[in-house]
Order: C-alpha cells, then sequence, then structure tokens
C-alpha cells in the first residue's frame, strides 16, 4: 500500500540520534555519544520515594491533567531559583516547563520559523536540533564557535552578504527593546547586543536601564557646552577644511599603501572611508570632502541627541555667556564652590 504523506513528512531525513540509540541499547555498550547517562546514576530510590511520597499526599493533582505550560508550583519554584542562581527575572507567565530540550526546541521552532527562513546557528550544533529545524523547510546557516560564544567575524560577514536586516531580526527576537533603539545599519552595536544576551543570558536594554538608574557614588556636575546650530555647523566645516590642508589626505593615501583596507574598524573613522572612495575613484575630492562635511554634522547632531538622554546634564549654552570660554569656566568654578560650601 502506498501512503501519501505531506511535502513536511516526506522531506523528513531518519533521525541519527535514533540510530545511535538503537546500537546503544544493546547489553553490554557503552556509549560516548548519544547522551546516555550510565545506570547507576539513576536516582532510582529517590525518584520512587519523591513518586509515593506525592501519590499518597496529592494523587489527584499527579494524576489528571494540568494546565499545559507546567505544574504551577513547579514553575514558581523554578522562576525563584533562576533568580537566585542566574540573576533572571523572567516572569511567571514567560515559562513554560517541557519534558525534554527536544520538546522545548520544536515549540521554539513552531513558534519563530517560516518556510524558506534562513537560521543562523552554532557550528557545531546538536543534531537533535537540526532535525528539528530542518522540518520547518528552514535554510540553516553554521557560525563557527569561540570560547566566549558566536565568532563575531562571522556574524560580520554574514551581515555583508545577507544585510543588516537579517541579524537585526536576531536582535528582536531576543531583545525587542534593544532592536527598537539600535538601526538595523548599526551592525557592530546590534553584533554586541547579540553577544551580551549570549553571554549573560541577559538583555542588553535591561543592563542599560539598570545602569542608567543607579546613582554615582561622587558629587559631581556634569556639564556639556552647546551653541547655535549655525555656529556648530560652521565649525564642523572649518575644521574639516583644516584637516584636509594639514594632510589628511595624504594620510589615508599612506595608510593604503600599507594595506589598511575600508573594512578594518581603524578605517571606518569620518574622513578615512570618505576618502578611499575618492582613492579608489568612486567619487571626486570636492564631493568626498562634501560628504565628510556632511556625516560630521550629522554626527554632531547624534553626539546631542545621545547627551539629552543623559540624567543630571547640566547644559552650558555659550552664546549665555557671551562665547566666552573664561566666562564658562568662572560659572563652573562658581558651582563648585557653592557645592562645597
Amino acid at each position: 500500500m502506498n501512503f501519501s504523506f505531506s511535502d513536511k513528512i516526506d522531506g523528513l531525513k531518519p533521525s541519527v540520534i535514533r540510530e545511535i540509540l538503537k546500537f546503544t541499547s544493546e547489553p553490554g555498550m557503552i556509549s560516548l555519544a548519544a547522551g546516555n547517562p550510565a545506570p547507576e546514576a539513576f536516582p532510582a530510590r529517590e525518584v520512587q520515594e519523591i513518586t509515593a511520597d506525592i501519590l499518597s499526599k496529592e494523587p489527584v493533582s499527579a494524576l489528571q491533567y494540568s494546565v499545559s505550560e507546567g505544574y504551577p508550583r513547579l514553575r514558581e519554584t523554578l522562576k525563584q531559583w533562576l533568580s537566585r542562581r542566574y540573576a533572571v527575572g523572567q516572569p511567571y507567565d514567560d515559562l513554560i516547563v517541557v519534558s525534554g530540550a527536544q520538546q522545548g526546541i520544536e515549540l521554539s521552532a513552531k513558534v519563530l520559523l517560516n518556510e524558506g527562513d534562513t537560521l543562523l546557528c552554532e557550528n557545531p550544533s546538536f543534531i537533535g536540533s537540526l532535525n528539528a529545524f530542518r522540518s520547518y523547510n528552514v535554510r540553516l546557516e553554521g557560525v563557527p564557535m569561540e570560547e566566549d560564544g558566536l565568532n563575531l567575524e562571522a556574524l560580520e560577514r554574514i551581515a555583508g552578504e545577507k544585510g543588516g536586516e537579517y541579524l537585526h531580526k536576531m536582535l528582536e527576537e531576543v531583545d525587542p527593546a534593544a532592536a527598537d533603539q539600535i538601526h538595523a545599519n548599526n551592525i557592530k552595536r546590534v553584533i554586541r547586543a547579540i553577544e551580551f544576551y549570549r553571554q549573560t543570558g541577559t538583555r542588553i536594554s535591561e543592563h542599560n536601564e539598570a545602569e542608567r538608574k543607579k546613582s554615582s557614588p561622587y558629587q559631581l556636575f556634569y556639564y556639556v557646552l552647546n551653541t547655535h546650530r549655525s555656529i556648530l555647523y560652521n565649525r564642523v566645516e572649518r575644521r574639516v577644511e583644516q584637516m584636509m590642508e594639514q594632510g589628511l589626505l595624504e594620510e589615508v593615501k599612506k595608510l593604503a599603501a600599507m594595506g589598511c583596507a575600508r573594512d578594518m574598524v581603524s578605517m571606518q573613522g569620518l574622513g578615512y572611508k570618505e576618502l578611499l572612495d575618492h582613492l579608489e575613484g568612486r567619487c571626486t575630492l570636492e564631493e568626498a570632502v562634501y560628504t565628510i562635511k556632511r556625516d560630521t554634522r550629522h554626527f554632531a547632531k547624534r553626539q546631542l541627541t545621545w547627551f539629552k538622554r543623559e540624567k543630571d546634564v547640566r547644559w552650558l549654552n555659550l552664546p549665555d555667556f557671551h562665547d566666552n570660554l573664561t566666562e564658562v569656566l568662572d560659572h563652573i568654578l562658581q558651582e563648585t564652590r557653592e557645592l562645597w560650601n
């Protein structure tokens, strides 16, 4: 008789783990592959005593159907243990008790994966997880591992091949708040947030929020100088012109001749990558200088936005002091004396 199965089932391959277990179940076989513990390691007596105690005191709770998320008292106990052991404060409703790692993997795949998705996974990975992922018809992309987690250079290479949005979706899954705050094009910050979560089990957005709430052990004044936007932008343009006059183009030429490429972190600074575009024939020198000025203005604007989010900032508007830095310094000294007195 011929049976007709779904495309999903027809595409499945026999489980390697199941084939291994066929051999490891033979008497006298010692397995180093399938993760079978030694029989003498089973706490059979303790499990027997606990089971007898539960059936004696709460037979209905033990034998009756319960909520699918798991026994409520066990979930509450797990929540408290996770908080004590790992400082992970997951809400009660976010905890689901599963029968084993494989069920947890299957549930995660069912919730998060769509057919045709590309999934980044550790290389090497658990065979059982790969089989589960393949059953959802996704493309698997292995990322090499290091002692402290995923290889970040490999992640950057994948981002270069598939685009920043690809990694940004990974961040959305583990830290939606950080994904809202970090643009997909800011690949280094996206990777840093993913790395932080993988290494600590804590979302970087939660960590940053906790750090912001901390009070400093020092008495300090946090000053930020500001001026009219037109004045600031004019100074930015003058500074770029001065850098060009003092040999920025020649500096970039020498660095390129020494083998410094545009994908190096040291060559990502404002001025370097734009002049590399000129040297490689992608734009004229005038266009490169214009881009440096424009991007530096944008950077200055982002700096002001960043300072506005900082708490305890004391803003000093230079026009209020007649653009006189001596008056600014006198004002700072006066406030400091008042604090000490």
